[in-house]
């Protein structure tokens, strides 16, 4: 993995990629203040190399830097509740993904959006980078899983209305997330209570704490998982030094929701991002 480093380094400089916001505006330079939870840069030749590790698959020039019971410790998921679908070392697993167990890790910060997906069964990895911020490299890693793997089928994402002012489809709660969720944001700060309410129509409500209810903006449920954003106060002292939109990335397992809040900056002179905190709810059986 030669083009591989934490942050740039001046032989790579080179071959770094320009960063663009959504409208497809360079973004200026900008660092991290969690580097090595994030400021990784690498090619994605690179970075199939190190699919190639993690699969057992290793090239006549690689050597092995850790052993094959390290690597399947890794892609366990340490989640109760006797399921392989969760979160391991660095790695989300999923033992149903379209007919075949898979494990991932994505990356997303401002001008940057990447995904790494191992089909171990299958000695398969792709990987995917993007130098903007949108779903492009998901859709590309599906398309290619689609192609590689019998039955590995993504249905359509429906047309957007063009009828609704915001270009996005109302949202239509599943029947396992209505209702309401109770639980906290764990940061280096301290316990932040945190509760969303969920109806089967309409807007989907979040309260952080006691402060006012705002709404989760562009909900969206595939795949058990549970996104949208919001604004609120996180508490800490990274995320105050800039507006920022607080995104939510919520996995559904029975009557449990977790996964992260992430603080992003808004766009403007300097782009940042703050750092991600584990959010868990549970669904209050009597509401």
């Amino acid at each position: 993995m030669t083009r591989s480093a934490l942050d740039i380094r001046p032989n790579l400089e080179p071959y770094s990629a320009e960063r663009y916001d959504r409208n497809g505006e360079p973004i200026s330079f900008y660092e991290f203040d969690h580097p090595g939870a994030s400021a990784i840069y690498c090619s994605a030749h690179d970075l199939i190399r190190f699919a190639q590790l993690h699969l057992k698959s290793l090239r006549i020039d690689q050597r092995a830097v850790l052993t094959d019971a390290s690597i399947n410790q890794m892609q366990t998921a340490t989640t109760s509740g006797g399921s392989n679908d969760g979160y391991g070392l660095g790695w989300r697993i999923v033992s149903d993904n379209h007919g075949y167990r898979t494990v991932n890790h994505d990356g997303s910060m401002g001008g940057v959006r990447t995904r790494l997906m191992l089909v171990p069964d299958e000695n398969l990895a792709v990987a995917v980078l993007c130098n903007g911020n949108d779903g492009l490299p998901i859709e590309i890693a599906d398309a290619i899983l689609s192609e590689c793997l019998d039955g590995y089928s993504v249905p359509k994402k429906p047309h957007t209305d063009q009828n609704a002012s915001d270009g996005h489809l109302p949202f239509t709660a599943h029947s396992a997330l209505q209702g309401e969720w109770v639980g906290r944001v764990e940061t280096y700060s301290g316990t932040l209570p945190v509760k969303i309410t969920i109806p089967e129509f309409g807007s989907v409500i979040v309260q952080f704490g006691d402060e006012l209810q705002t709404i989760l903006n562009y909900p969206t449920f595939s795949d058990n998982r549970l996104r949208g954003s919001t604004l609120g106060d996180i508490r800490t002292d990274d995320a105050a030094k800039r507006p920022y939109t607080l995104v939510f990335d919520l996995n559904l397992r029975w009557n449990v929701l977790n996964g992260s809040v992430s603080a992003i900056s808004k766009p403007g002179p300097r782009l940042g991002n703050a750092l991600s905190h584990w959010c868990e709810l549970e669904k209050d059986p009597n509401r």
